[in-house]
């Protein structure tokens, strides 16, 4: 004790300082336009020993919620206002932070973004990369299509495409919506399709038996079917035909001849194949038994 007193006396004074250190060397974040982000930092003294200060910010759109601290390890909680700043716009500034053991400065770094629709692979930005995801995935397209934030992909050039928008906008959202939209803004043609037979003939037909119709589409797209019959006789397995019945370009149409519907002689009958743009028939010619 008596040593301790004498090293006091001659100026000789040990004592640890405490050294802060921060979550991150920057605080980097993204606001909204028009809307206040909160976040936070972490204050923490290396040695352990207790720090008490004061933290403001340099900028006048950010505050500091808990300005005051003290601890060993604390936590400052802030929020940012963004009205009246557009996307693509910063603002720097920092964090002071004053306290028993001096002045530290702790920067900031804001970019304002509109808030656009995300989908497994992140962000779209822009309507040409809203038709490469639906190229790609219908499933995901529409969800991102009924998102509200689907409206900030629109640029400023771009006023009549969304105006599509509004007027085709419903929810919920289906595959045709998003069909119907990407050709309205030319981001895509519309699908069309053959039937790769003109006419089947069957003769001799005694029992039931399924028969087949390749459909063959020209491009990507939503594609809905739908497959009728105008004769007893014949009977489709699907009276609706989507997408996803095709492999590749290609898809199987099922029916069935129905021999205890058939007359004698020839017996005449039509599938037809409808979209609200496209109409395809094939002729079916069908004998109840050889040489009528």
């Amino acid at each position: 004790m008596r040593k301790k007193i004498q090293e006091l006396s001659a100026g000789k004074c040990e004592r640890k300082s405490p050294v802060l250190q921060f979550s991150e060397e920057q605080v980097e974040f993204k606001v909204l336009e028009g809307e206040v982000y909160r976040g936070e930092f972490s204050i923490e003294s290396v040695t352990d020993i207790p720090v008490r200060g004061i933290v403001y910010a340099s900028n006048f759109r950010m505050e500091c919620l808990n300005p005051q601290f003290e601890g060993t390890k604390v936590t400052i909680q802030f929020q940012f206002c963004s009205e009246g700043l557009v996307e693509g716009e910063q603002q720097k500034g920092s964090f002071c932070i004053i306290c028993n053991e001096g002045e530290y400065d702790l920067p900031f770094l804001m970019s304002v973004s509109r808030g656009y629709p995300v989908c497994s692979k992140g962000e779209i930005h822009s309507l040409f990369g809203f038709a490469n995801l639906a190229q790609k995935s219908e499933e995901e397209a529409v969800q991102v299509f009924g998102q509200p934030e689907f409206e900030h992909l629109f640029k400023s050039r771009e006023e009549p495409e969304y105006l599509i928008y509004k007027s085709l906008m419903r929810r919920p959202c289906t595959r045709a919506q998003v069909e119907e939209f990407l050709i309205a803004v030319n981001k895509k043609k519309r699908v069309h399709f053959e039937l790769e037979e003109a006419e089947s003939c069957f003769y001799g037909v005694t029992e039931q038996r399924k028969q087949t119709i390749t459909l063959k589409k020209d491009q990507w797209g939503f594609l809905a079917i739908e497959m009728k019959s105008d004769a007893a006789f014949i009977k489709p397995v699907k009276t609706l035909i989507t997408g996803d019945d095709f492999v590749g370009n290609r898809a199987v149409a099922e029916y069935m001849i129905l021999p205890d519907e058939l007359h004698a002689g020839r017996n005449y009958g039509r599938l037809t194949f409808d979209t609200h743009s496209q109409h395809e028939e094939i002729e079916i010619c069908v004998t109840a038994r050889r040489g009528t």
